[in-house]
């Protein structure tokens, strides 16, 4: 976008497009909410997303345990998010939105994380019925504050965690 309104004629000068990038803030995307341990929200919600989100966890965070909070959308290619995710992660909550008829329900994430288990990575997951009973999950598995505790999936998961934080 820069280069075309350079093209267009617009000045814009470098030192004030890098004071402009380094005040943005971007809720949702490798947003840490929250540290010891480390938590991240992020809505990647489709494949690329979720991959990217991946390889930024791989390079910017160490952990000595990740745990993944997951929801998603009926639409998306859910089987796709569950095969780059699982892998990546030692415990996963999996998860719905509440009162939103497009949210995969539990039992479709599980039967979904189930058909992708290996006999290494049976059992590295759970299912919570909303968001607050996820976050009570996660606190369950007691976290270290060395791990790192991801919540990906939708904007709507993230809306809702972020209350069930605060409360």
């Amino acid at each position: 976008v820069l280069e075309e309104l350079r093209r267009g004629g617009l000045s814009l000068p470098e030192a004030g497009v890098r004071r402009a990038w380094e005040s943005v803030q971007w809720p949702g995307r490798v947003e840490v909410v929250g540290r010891r341990p480390c938590t991240v929200f992020d809505a990647a919600h489709n494949v690329a997303s979720v991959r990217a989100l991946v390889e930024t966890l791989r390079e910017s965070f160490t952990a000595r345990r990740r745990i993944l909070v997951f929801a998603t959308t009926l639409e998306k290619d859910v089987d796709g998010m569950l095969r780059v995710l699982l892998p990546e992660f030692d415990d996963v909550v999996l998860t719905r939105y509440r009162n939103n008829a497009r949210a995969v329900p539990v039992e479709e994430l599980a039967r979904l994380a189930t058909a992708q288990c290996t006999a290494d990575r049976t059992g590295h997951w759970q299912i919570a019925s909303d968001p607050a009973t996820a976050w009570q999950a996660v606190h369950a598995l007691k976290p270290n504050a060395d791990d790192l505790i991801c919540v990906t999936g939708s904007f709507f998961l993230l809306g809702q965690m972020r209350k069930a934080i605060e409360a």
